[in-house]
């Protein structure tokens, strides 16, 4: 058995939570979810992270222009989709709502708009879903979200095989 593996056969995945309009708006569960996390919490989760005490930084201190190196692997984070630069506290603030994460806001079809326009920018082989809430968050995306991307051609709608194996390794 041949185990040899070129990067061309490594997918990436980008990890991502969704906000679906139902009966709550999106943008209020969003709203909600994201106001849970304490300011504090998200300083203590980024430190973890960075292996780097924030809390020797003033938290309006401009991170983009920070220089040292623990924090310089996560730069890419410290900017808004503006390109403008973030606070410690609103870097800390975000990566305690979503570890970074991107969060994809509305309907189905927005949702599915927002998830082709980051692979299209950005690029990458699909998303893994990080849920909001258990149960319901993956059902919830699998019903209303699923077939908007097949309808787009973005997700597969038969496979090739019945395990695990067979899926990740089929040719699309």
């Amino acid at each position: 058995m041949d185990l040899t593996f070129s990067p061309e056969d490594a997918a990436f995945r980008q990890d991502v939570r969704t906000f679906l309009r139902e009966a709550t708006p999106p943008e209020l569960k969003y709203k909600v979810e994201n106001g849970l996390v304490p300011e504090q919490g998200g300083m203590a989760i980024l430190s973890s992270h960075l292996d780097f005490d924030l809390s020797r930084l003033s938290r309006d201190e401009d991170m983009a222009a920070r220089t040292e190196p623990e924090l310089q692997r996560m730069r890419t984070r410290f900017r808004k989709p503006s390109g403008e630069g973030m606070t410690v506290r609103e870097v800390a603030v975000r990566h305690g709502q979503s570890v970074g994460l991107p969060q994809f806001v509305g309907t189905p079809a927005a949702i599915a708009d927002q998830m082709q326009d980051f692979l299209e920018t950005v690029g990458g082989d699909g998303f893994m879903l990080s849920p909001i809430y258990c149960p319901g968050a993956i059902e919830e995306f699998v019903d209303q979200v699923v077939p908007e991307l097949q309808r787009r051609g973005l997700f597969r709608a038969d496979y090739a095989g019945v395990t695990q194996r067979d899926h990740l390794l089929q040719d699309d």
